[in-house]
């Protein structure tokens, strides 16, 4: 600071130059000295005070100089303010994102940055000057779909590995907004408060049951999941839409056992088509045996005497009609069946 100080008291048009310099040292100090003047009279800070009263002595006996070098050490330092004060800001907020705007803390100011305002996007906060500088924290708040991998041992004591998907969404309204970035991490909301639920939640479901019924219950572990996690999420700024099980991978054990049940269903499938088959064709046989017995009754009530004296009359009358033959007729008892024979012409 003694330096500095003789420096000025030698000033002229030729070391100007020179003055400025120093000038800029001394204004870059400035801000060096304001922080640690609050933590007691350091030496730093005794021999800034002796150089100002060194600075106060030759601006007196040198007046013209000392505008001219107050000039050049006032240009450093507003610079320095407006970088720290005037600031001008209109962030950008992108379409599917609702920015959380706050304000910087001002450098050398007791001025507090903090929360400021949202703002949905697509949009831009609008141009603004402050003593604070707006930033955007934007926050996600379309549906997106989160993939967790699996490899559960289940009751059966099998090792399954599976793919859970869960949809999930940050709420919009302007509280929903500063929880999520004040207390749930911002962005990374799932990773950090949502991940390890999911992943218990699935475990719970699915560890109840044998490693072969897991398919078959995919909906009921889906339902039971979906219903845990909405409960989970109960006064949180997210929600959740659904809950999917898919890709499940089974140990080879499981899959020979599950193909050997598969081949034996196929095989008492096709023996009890067989035996119902067998069982049709044994009642189209009693039905056909039933018909010809009724039949056969039916022809034996009908076979009296007259009857069959009838058809021999009528038998001996077609027989008749036949041309180039000689029938020769026997009687017999009762007028009985008749004995025809036919004798062709020319025998003897």
């Amino acid at each position: 600071m003694r330096t500095v100080s003789r420096a000025i008291a030698k000033v002229n048009c030729k070391n100007l130059f020179v003055a400025a310099m120093l000038s800029l040292s001394l204004s870059c100090g400035t801000q060096m000295t304001s922080e640690v003047a609050n933590d007691g009279k350091s030496a730093s800070v005794k021999q800034a005070e002796e150089a100002a009263k060194t600075a106060w002595e030759l601006a007196r006996k040198n007046k013209g100089k000392v505008v001219i070098i107050a000039g050049i050490v006032a240009v450093p330092i507003l610079l320095n303010l407006s970088k720290n004060f005037l600031v001008f800001s209109n962030p950008m907020v992108e379409a599917g994102y609702v920015g959380y705007v706050y304000k910087e803390p001002v450098k050398l100011s007791r001025t507090q940055g903090g929360f400021y305002r949202t703002v949905e996007g697509p949009a831009r906060l609008g141009l603004r000057f402050s003593q604070n500088e707006y930033k955007v924290i934007p926050i996600d708040i379309r549906y997106r779909t989160y993939s967790e991998r699996f490899k559960i041992l289940a009751a059966d004591q099998l090792n399954i590995e599976f793919t859970a998907h869960v949809r999930l969404r940050a709420k919009r309204d302007e509280a929903s907004i500063r929880e999520i970035v004040e207390i749930y991490g911002g962005s990374n909301w799932y990773q950090a408060n949502i991940k390890e639920p999911v992943r218990t939640q699935v475990r719970k479901a699915v560890q109840v049951y044998e490693s072969p019924d897991v398919k078959e219950n995919r909906a009921t572990i889906e339902a039971n999941v979906l219903k845990e996690l909405k409960n989970f999420l109960v006064g949180k700024p997210f929600e959740v839409d659904t809950v999917s099980v898919g890709n499940i991978d089974y140990p080879d054990v499981v899959e020979n056992a599950v193909e050997r049940k598969l081949a034996a269903q196929q095989q008492l499938e096709e023996q009890r088509i067989q035996k119902a088959i067998a069982k049709e064709k044994a009642a189209i046989k009693v039905i056909q045996a039933e018909g010809q017995a009724k039949a056969q009754e039916i022809v034996k009530q009908t076979l009296t005497a007259l009857y069959i004296k009838h058809q021999a009359v009528k038998a001996m009358e077609e027989l008749a009609k036949s041309p180039n033959k000689v029938f020769i007729y026997i009687p017999t008892e009762d007028m009985a069946i008749p004995l025809v024979k036919t004798v062709e012409e020319g025998s003897k």
